[in-house]
């Protein structure tokens, strides 16, 4: 619940981070709440069942942490998450 919580509270925080006197109202930023929710089943119900298990909901975590894991030690230290960024940077660089 409480990584539901974080991941919603990640997805929130440009839309709750407005100034609301820097923004005309009728200028939605951000995802909307339903936008979250959408995003949440897609990422995270595998099989499309409506429902997200324990196991689909750790199962995108778990092969994140099993990429960013190259050596394959059980655990994922500076010099692998710097590899990992210089990597998306590069990707970002490239023309699309």
């Amino acid at each position: 619940m409480k990584r539901i919580a974080a991941l919603l509270a990640f997805f929130c925080a440009p839309v709750l981070a407005q100034n609301p006197a820097q923004t005309p109202p009728e200028t939605p930023r951000g995802p909307t709440l339903e936008q979250i929710a959408q995003l949440f089943f897609h990422q995270y119900d595998a099989n499309g069942d409506g429902t997200v298990t324990r196991r689909e909901f750790l199962t995108p975590s778990m092969n994140q942490f099993d990429f960013l894991d190259r050596n394959a030690d059980g655990a994922v230290d500076m010099q692998e998450v710097t590899a990992f960024t210089q990597m998306m940077t590069q990707q970002q660089r490239q023309p699309k």
